[in-house]
C-alpha cells in the first residue's frame, strides 16, 4: 500500500516538529503536546525502539491510523493498513525519521527562532483547520441523497476537467458511484461554507486598513486563498 498525498506528510511532519520544538530535555509550553512522548504511552508489545524511546503496538497503531485519517482514507482502507505487514514497516521506517529529525532538530537549535515559529505555528493551524473542515463536508455529505440521472450527467458535463483529475473521463454506470460522491462533496463544501458566512455574520470582525491598506479590485493573490478550486466551482447550474 503506497502513501498518498506527500504535501499533507510533509506539513505534518513540519507539525510534528512545531509540538515538540520545546524539546524533550526541557518543559514544554502549556497546552502543547510533547507527540514523542505521546508515542511513549499506551498497551502491548514494543513496535519500535529508538535509543531510550520504546513505541509500544497500540501507539504505533493509533498513530498510524491518525495519520491516514488525516489523509483522508477511508475506515475499510485504515483497517486493512492496521494489518497489512508492508504498510506497517514502511510507516514504522518514517517514525524513526521523524524522531530522530525532531531529535537532531533540538540539538542544533533550530526552531529558537520567531521566523521559524511564525511558519510552523502557520502551518499547524491550517493543518487543524483543514482536518476540522473535512470533518464538516464528510457530514454535511451523508444529509445529502445521491444526485437523479439527470443532475449527475448535468454535474458530469460541467465538471468534467476536475473529475478527470480522479480519473473519471466518462460517464457510465462504472463511474457513476463516484460522480456521485463527488456530487454530493460538491454541495457539502458550499453547505460548510455558508457556515463560515453565518459565523461571519454573527461575529464582530473589524479590519484596520491603516496596516492592511484599502481593499482594491486586484484579485487574491495565487496561494492566498484556500478555496480556491472549490466545490462550487464545479456544482451543476441550474438544478
Amino acid at each position: 500500500m503506497k502513501f498518498k498525498n506527500i504535501i499533507i506528510v510533509a506539513i505534518l511532519v513540519v507539525a510534528s516538529i512545531f509540538v515538540v520544538s520545546c524539546g524533550r530535555k526541557s518543559s514544554s509550553a502549556k497546552g502543547d503536546v510533547d507527540v514523542i512522548n505521546y508515542l511513549t504511552t499506551g498497551d502491548g508489545d514494543w513496535a519500535i525502539k529508538v535509543d531510550e524511546i520504546q513505541i509500544p503496538s497500540s501507539a504505533f497503531n493509533r498513530d498510524l491510523k491518525a495519520f491516514m485519517k488525516i489523509n483522508s482514507q477511508p475506515d475499510d482502507q485504515i483497517a486493512l493498513a492496521l494489518n497489512d505487514n508492508n504498510t506497517k514497516q514502511a510507516y514504522a521506517e518514517k517514525l524513526v525519521s521523524d524522531i530522530l529529525l525532531l531529535e537532531k532538530a533540538q540539538e542544533d537549535a533550530f526552531f529558537d527562532n520567531e521566523e521559524t515559529q511564525a511558519i510552523i505555528n502557520s502551518a499547524l493551524r491550517n493543518i487543524k483547520v483543514q482536518y476540522y473542515t473535512q470533518q464538516l463536508m464528510q457530514e454535511a455529505a451523508m444529509n445529502i441523497p445521491d444526485p437523479t440521472e439527470a443532475q449527475a450527467k448535468a454535474f458530469f458535463d460541467q465538471a468534467g476537467p476536475q473529475l478527470a483529475q480522479y480519473g473519471i473521463t466518462n460517464f457510465t454506470t462504472q463511474t457513476r458511484p463516484a460522480i456521485n460522491q463527488l456530487y454530493k462533496l460538491a454541495f457539502a463544501e458550499q453547505a460548510v461554507q455558508r457556515q463560515l458566512v453565518d459565523l461571519k455574520d454573527k461575529s464582530i470582525i473589524q479590519r484596520n486598513s491603516d496596516v492592511l491598506g484599502s481593499p482594491s479590485l486586484v484579485p487574491t493573490q495565487q496561494g492566498l486563498n484556500p478555496n480556491q478550486d472549490a466545490g462550487q466551482e464545479i456544482l451543476p447550474r441550474g438544478n
